[in-house]
């Protein structure tokens, strides 16, 4: 299985909305129904370090291989400003196979409009 996103870095001023969409895909490039499995996503300063923030699944479109990462503006506005972040996304299917999405990077910066 392969997962890809539009982006492998993504670049947001601390406060805002973060929203990505990831597709899943098996070998023949056919959407890979992810109905009955369980997604995590955590976001770190790098592998091994504290979660910053888990970022909530959105499950409405698993059945055509698609899946949603989110969090909040308070969420963001927690975060360190100038970094870039760590995060990947696990794929455990029913049987308990485990997948991971390739590391992808959250940059941020502060805002500066109050």
């Amino acid at each position: 299985m392969s997962c890809s996103s539009d982006k492998t870095i993504t670049e947001i001023k601390r406060g805002s909305t973060f929203e990505q969409t990831i597709t899943c895909l098996d070998e023949s490039d056919i959407a890979v129904n992810l109905s009955g499995w369980t997604v995590e996503s955590d976001l770190k300063q790098s592998a091994g370090e504290d979660t910053l923030l888990s970022f909530a699944i959105d499950s409405g479109d698993f059945v055509s291989g698609i899946v949603g990462i989110s969090a909040t503006s308070a969420q963001t506005l927690t975060l360190p400003a100038d970094y870039s972040l760590e995060y990947d996304i696990k794929f455990t299917e029913p049987g308990s196979s485990v997948y991971y999405t390739e590391t992808l990077y959250l940059k941020t910066s502060r805002h500066i409009t109050d």
